[in-house]
């Protein structure tokens, strides 16, 4: 996959992914993304010591030994197309699909809840797990996570 190909890859996912409701993660994905990434350089340099008086006392015909510095830089840099299409993936794989396993395991270790809502203390939507809507999203669930897979191999082949 080349970067223009990981660009259009990025703009469908992230119009599927706030159709479906989700559109707080693009959100989140797009502000890291205008912040960029940080990335450090190393910068070495040699400096020669300035004469001192401690110097008149070396021996005469002596070299004066250059002293190496090093200096960690930090510098933010533009995210590539395929980095932001990775950011994209691995960031849907933690706030859905995770979301989402939680919430599988939930009604697998209370096997006898048919349903269970979870009500903000604040003013928000209530979540409802439902066990009779589980079957179908469990396949959807894993749909994803091997398309997301295929979605990273793909992004790495190159």
């Amino acid at each position: 996959m080349n970067n223009a190909e990981a660009e259009d890859v990025y703009q469908k996912l992230t119009m599927i992914i706030s159709d479906l409701g989700w559109s707080w993660v693009v959100r989140q994905i797009e502000d890291q993304i205008r912040l960029g990434r940080l990335e450090e350089t190393i910068i070495e340099s040699e400096v020669n010591s300035p004469s001192t008086d401690l110097s008149s006392s070396r021996r005469p015909g002596s070299k004066v030994r250059p002293r190496k510095s090093r200096v960690a830089m930090t510098k933010r840099m533009e995210y590539l197309p395929k980095e932001r299409l990775r950011l994209l993936a691995t960031s849907i794989e933690q706030a859905i699909i995770a979301a989402a396993e939680m919430e599988q395991e939930t009604l697998r270790n209370l096997p006898y809840v048919q349903k269970l809502e979870f009500r903000p203390e604040e003013q928000g939507e209530t979540m409802r797990l439902i066990r009779d809507d589980s079957h179908g999203r469990i396949t959807v669930l894993e749909q994803t996570k091997k398309f997301l897979k295929e979605l990273k191999e793909a992004i790495d082949a190159n």
